[in-house]
């Protein structure tokens, strides 16, 4: 049985990045009333997983794609229409 500081120490992250990989399944474990209850071998089954060789918002931009406050931008034109800030990705 882990706590998450130990599970985050671990996996080099944040104990909201453990309790989020908990909620969405990826480590199994179980929620108490106050705590996640997990067994060890649930975060070694974690870590031997193959992990992706890309990086998923990378891929998936585009010219001209709005990036939260940021526009992907489109090498063809150098003057942006809609007045806002551009980036280079």
């Amino acid at each position: 049985m882990s706590r998450v500081t130990e599970i985050a120490r671990l996996l080099h992250c944040t104990e909201s990045n453990v309790c989020r990989l908990l909620r969405e399944g990826k480590i199994q474990g179980t929620r108490t009333a106050y705590r996640w209850v997990v067994s060890e071998q649930a975060v070694q089954e974690y870590l031997d997983r193959p992990k992706p060789k890309f990086h998923p918002i990378k891929n998936k931009l585009y010219k001209g794609q709005k990036f939260g406050y940021w526009t992907v931008l489109d090498p063809e034109s150098r003057k942006n229409k809609n007045e806002k800030r551009t980036a280079l990705v």
